[in-house]
């Protein structure tokens, strides 16, 4: 799903929320990770986020601190996922991180 932000490349793979309509990095109703940021030209021609794309199910590439293969995770302030063991959980990783990367299940759920 396409969302305007002010996010840019330095945040992909981060847990974003939604507020007034635009992904944001909240640790406050959490929606998906971040997969690509769409840049255009300012009016001093400098490049600057404009929207990105937004992953809410299936397999996607999670920036992660804590979590390791078969954690269920959530989203710290920073856009990270975090092991959670009860309560809102964003997904479960699918297999062992590599460099802060993970592959994950996003798909909301309460334990």
């Amino acid at each position: 799903m396409k969302i305007s932000t002010d996010l840019g490349a330095a945040d992909e793979g981060r847990i974003v929320a939604l507020s007034g309509g635009r992904a944001i990095l909240s640790t406050s109703q959490p929606v998906g990770v971040m997969r690509q940021a769409f840049e255009r030209m300012n009016s001093a021609m400098q490049p600057t986020a404009d929207s990105c794309d937004v992953g809410t199910n299936g397999e996607c590439s999670v920036r992660t601190s804590t979590c390791v293969a078969g954690d269920w995770f959530t989203s710290d302030g920073a856009g990270l996922a975090v092991k959670t063991e009860s309560g809102f959980a964003l997904g479960r990783i699918l297999q062992n991180p590599v460099d802060g990367l993970a592959l994950c299940v996003v798909s909301p759920i309460t334990l």
